[in-house]
């Protein structure tokens, strides 16, 4: 498990540097990964070295988004990132098939209740 992050700024410039600015269409993040929309996805010397890095937990290539599972601290990685990277106005759409999208949405509709239900079981 990686160690806890304290130099957040250190951490999204050591990612930045690994992929390559210009490489970084664009970013956001959720409550524990740094979503990051790739030009080109980089090699797996390069994913080995972001796992590497103190504070990330692991990275995941899906959905079209490179993804560094960092933890809580992911939206401050990418409020440093966004400092130093300029993103894209312009993020290419990734095309996903009908049954994804179908299933994305019966999965954000039923995903408030599965605690409920859980809970209730």
């Amino acid at each position: 498990m990686a160690n806890k992050v304290r130099d957040y700024q250190k951490l999204a410039t050591d990612i930045k540097d690994t992929i390559g600015a210009e490489n970084i269409v664009t970013a956001t993040h959720c409550a524990t990964r740094l979503r990051l929309v790739l030009k080109k996805m980089p090699d797996d010397s390069a994913t080995k070295e972001i796992e590497q890095m103190s504070g990330v937990i692991q990275v995941v290539a899906s959905g079209g988004q490179y993804q560094i599972v960092i933890g809580p601290h992911a939206k401050d990685v990418y409020e440093h990132l966004s400092g130093v990277v300029n993103f894209s106005e312009e993020a290419p759409k990734v095309k996903e098939s009908l049954v994804n999208r179908v299933i994305a949405v019966m999965s954000g509709c039923i995903a408030s209740y599965v605690y409920v239900m859980a809970a209730a079981g």
